[in-house]
């Protein structure tokens, strides 16, 4: 079995490469890491697979926050669950982020455990979610 392919887009280098060493010890693959919007596309660009999922700093690089970010690839990738790892605990942007149909939201610093337990039901959810829309009984009227 194929291990949950995950990009990282997180604007502070040792953050990073520390989940990146992370996500590794619990199994997944990080499939590549981007600090802006920019690169964020081209990294998607260059990568041969989508990911399973996206883990999500709010604050990046740039002018694009990583909530903007969000609906813009909800567009792009539709079925990809998004979660959001960020230090921001206002209830505002918890509210503004929950507009992008995050799948999760943790605040740093984050525990494994509580990592793993985010990434496996956002996981869950997109695969029930993606189910429901293709099983979805078409409605006949005559």
């Amino acid at each position: 079995m194929s291990k949950t392919k995950i990009l990282i887009i997180e604007d502070e280098p040792i953050i990073a490469l520390n989940l990146k060493h992370v996500l590794i010890e619990l199994g997944y693959e990080p499939i590549g890491i981007a600090n802006n919007r920019c690169n964020t596309l081209k990294t998607l660009e260059k990568l041969d697979v989508f990911p399973d999922l996206i883990l999500m700093d709010i604050y990046l690089q740039g002018p694009t926050t990583g909530i903007v970010l969000a609906k813009e690839l909800k567009i792009s990738l539709p079925h990809t669950p998004i979660i959001f790892l960020t230090a921001n605990s206002e209830l505002a942007t918890i509210k503004e982020a929950s507009e992008t149909y995050a799948y999760g939201y943790l605040i740093k610093p984050y525990k494994k455990p509580n990592l793993q337990a985010a990434i496996e039901i956002a996981l869950n959810k997109a695969k029930d979610d993606k189910n429901a829309i293709f099983n979805t009984p078409s409605v006949v009227c005559l």
